[in-house]
């Protein structure tokens, strides 16, 4: 009996065929050529979902930026002097406390890319956390009482800013939230509206000190107005309209939240 010959190597298909004397002879057929190059695209996912999956890991769009106001390209550019005399004076240049630095001074001074550009990116969440956690702090002591911070009255006084302040701030982003989109169909994540509005008020920080806290809380709201201005893409009006929703709101969360710590 003859011997059965070995197996083929991969990707060949074989037959067994009888010779004219009467023995076996192993026929080899090679895989079309484009027939690799179908198999593999019948198991790749199909073009949507990979499309529908790299839409999905991309953030969100926000409106056309609209036009600054004028006097803020004269701000703009004075932020953007101090920030580079900030960098000449550091050694590492790059240093995360250096660029978190740079972007308080352009939210202070309500420059023309900050707003949109905190909006847009979430790896700033812990930044804008820092800056939320220093505004309470310089906040809700003066420079005469910074002292009091390390003592049981000062902490429950910090315990109760903290509270308070968040609960303002968290009513304020949902109720301009809402506003933007009953009003315009504007989608503004709160975690985007979140980040903006916080280095709107980084003026606020100078409230340690004495004499300023009038001056520096209309310095802040005119910056909410305006982060609201180059967020939504529309006029200033409307900004206007969004901040004062805002500011109702955030009222009524430091009430509700002074009650809930009576």
């Amino acid at each position: 009996m003859e011997a059965v010959p070995p197996p083929p190597t991969r990707g060949i298909q074989m037959s067994w065929q009888r010779d004219p004397r009467g023995g076996v002879q192993r026929a080899e057929n090679l895989p079309a050529p484009g027939a690799a190059q179908a198999t593999a695209a019948s198991v790749s996912p199909p073009p949507d979902t990979a499309a529908q999956a790299a839409a999905a890991a991309e953030p969100f769009v926000l409106p056309a930026a609209p036009a600054p106001w004028k006097f803020r390209l004269q701000t703009s550019a004075w932020a953007d002097a101090v920030a580079a005399q900030l960098r000449g004076a550091v050694a590492n240049k790059q240093q995360p406390v250096i660029a978190a630095a740079e972007r308080m001074i352009r939210g202070a001074l309500m420059h023309r890319d900050v707003f949109r550009d905190a909006a847009q990116r979430p790896e700033l969440n812990i930044e804008a956390f820092c800056a939320a956690a220093a505004i309470v702090l310089f906040g809700s002591f003066g420079l005469n009482n910074f002292a009091n911070l390390f003592s049981s009255y000062g902490f429950g006084m910090l315990t109760n800013a903290v509270v308070a302040r968040g609960a303002s701030w968290v009513c304020a982003v949902f109720a301009i939230q809402a506003a933007a989109k009953a009003m315009h169909q504007i989608e503004l994540p709160p975690a985007a509206l979140f980040r903006a509005l916080i280095y709107s008020q980084v003026p606020l920080l100078l409230a340690l000190l004495p004499g300023l806290g009038s001056l520096l809380g209309l310095w802040a709201a005119v910056c909410a107005v305006a982060a609201l201005h180059d967020l939504t893409g529309r006029d200033t009006i409307f900004a206007v309209i969004l901040a004062v929703v805002g500011g109702v709101a955030s009222s009524v969360g430091a009430y509700l939240a002074g009650m809930v710590l009576r």
